[in-house]
C-alpha cells in the first residue's frame, strides 16, 4: 500500500479518473483543434468508443457539433466532425473559467484561430 501524498496528489500508481465534464471539454478541445475524424477524435480526447459516441451524440443534438454522416456496409457512420460557433463559445467559457479557478494554468490561446478569439472577446 503506498502512502498519500502529502501534496494530496494521487501517489504513482494510483488511476486518476476524469469527470464526465472533463471528457465532454477534452472531446470539444480535439474537435476544436482540427480533428475530424472520430477515431482520431478518441485517440486524442483519450475515450473508448462507446464514450466518445455519448459525447459526440450529445454534443451533436445541443448544437456544438456539426457531423456529417456517410453511409457505410448496413449503417450510417460520422465523418468529419466540426465545432460550431457555440461550441467555441462555450469552450472559450469553459478554459476562462479554469484560468480563474486555477491561476497556475495559462489559458491557452492556440486552440482556436486568432480571429474566433477576437470575435468572442468582442461579444462580453
Amino acid at each position: 500500500m503506498s502512502t498519500p501524498d502529502p501534496d494530496n496528489r494521487p501517489t504513482k500508481g494510483a488511476r486518476e479518473h476524469r469527470s464526465r465534464l472533463e471528457m465532454f471539454f477534452d472531446t470539444l478541445t480535439a474537435v476544436t483543434n482540427g480533428e475530424t475524424s472520430t477515431t482520431h477524435l478518441m485517440y486524442r480526447a483519450n475515450l473508448a468508443w462507446n464514450n466518445l459516441d455519448d459525447i459526440l451524440n450529445e454534443m451533436e443534438k445541443k448544437g456544438l457539433i456539426t457531423c456529417d454522416w456517410m453511409p457505410q456496409y448496413h449503417e450510417a457512420v460520422r465523418r468529419n466532425v466540426k465545432t460550431t460557433v457555440r461550441g467555441r463559445e462555450l469552450l472559450l467559457k469553459y478554459l476562462s473559467l479554469r484560468a480563474s479557478l486555477f491561476p497556475g494554468e495559462e489559458l491557452n490561446e492556440l486552440l482556436l484561430p486568432d480571429s474566433d478569439w477576437a470575435q468572442m472577446r468582442n461579444r462580453r
